[in-house]
């Protein structure tokens, strides 16, 4: 868990150096559509699942039952928004 004040893209790097191959985010879009980002290390495509789902996908990725094209064509790439000023 990485609660600084960084930006999420430093945060993800480090997390590229530690060799984490999912990171799961949660921020204010989660709360309020209850879903949660997870992002691929080696292609930094994103998906976002419900959080009723984070748990099973992550484990799922994890174990390679299902592949990162798979989750891609059930939920998605979540491509975020860029934030105006």
């Amino acid at each position: 868990m990485d609660d600084s004040s960084v930006a999420i893209g430093r945060k993800y790097a480090r997390q590229d150096e530690r060799g984490t191959l999912f990171c799961c985010t949660i921020d204010f879009q989660s709360l309020e559509e209850s879903t949660v980002t997870i992002r691929e290390r080696d292609s930094m495509q994103q998906i976002r699942v419900p959080f009723s789902d984070v748990v099973g996908v992550v484990r799922r990725l994890s174990l390679q039952e299902i592949s990162w094209s798979e989750a891609i064509a059930k939920y998605g790439i979540f491509v975020e928004a860029a934030i105006k000023h």
